[in-house]
C-alpha cells in the first residue's frame, strides 16, 4: 500500500459498519449520558458513556464575588451543548434508504413493510390500529 503524506498518523480509514456505529450513537446520545443524578456535567461518566464524542461543546465558566470582609465565593458552571441528532438520524436514513425528497410516502410504506401500495390503507394510523369492519361502519362518515 503506499504511504500518503500527512496521512501516515491515520492508523485505518472508518468501515461502513463502524460509520453507521458512530452515527447511530450520535443520533441516540441524551444530557443523561453526560450529566449526574443532580443535573450537573461529569466528565468521568461522559467518558464512561462515550457521551463525551456527541459533545458539541462545553463551556466551562468561573465567577468569583469577593466580599468586603475579604472572603470569597467561587461558582463554576459548565454549559453543555450536544451534536445534532436529526442530521445523524436524517443521514441514516438516507443511507438506509428510508425516505428519499422525490420518493412517494407510499413507496417508502411499501418497500419497508412489503405491503403492495394498492392495499395500503388511506390513512397510516390504520397501520398501527388496523379498523375492524365493525368499527369502520360504526364510524361517522366526513
Amino acid at each position: 500500500m503506499p504511504v500518503v503524506p500527512g496521512l501516515a498518523r491515520f492508523r485505518h480509514i472508518m468501515g461502513i459498519n463502524e460509520t453507521l456505529g458512530r452515527t447511530s450513537f450520535l443520533a441516540r446520545a441524551t444530557l443523561d449520558d453526560v450529566l449526574d443524578e443532580e443535573g450537573k456535567f461529569d466528565l468521568d461518566k461522559a467518558r464512561q458513556t462515550g457521551g463525551i464524542h456527541a459533545i458539541k461543546r462545553l463551556r466551562i465558566r468561573t465567577n468569583t464575588r469577593r466580599y468586603k470582609d475579604g472572603t470569597e465565593d467561587v461558582t463554576v458552571t459548565h454549559e453543555v451543548e450536544l451534536r445534532d441528532k436529526n442530521s445523524s438520524v436524517e443521514l441514516m436514513g438516507r443511507h438506509l434508504g428510508l425516505w428519499d425528497d422525490d420518493e412517494d410516502p407510499r413507496e417508502v410504506l411499501e418497500r419497508l413493510l412489503g405491503i403492495p401500495k394498492s392495499q395500503l390503507p388511506a390513512k397510516a394510523d390504520a397501520l398501527v390500529h388496523p379498523i375492524s369492519e365493525d368499527e369502520e361502519d360504526e364510524r361517522p362518515a366526513s
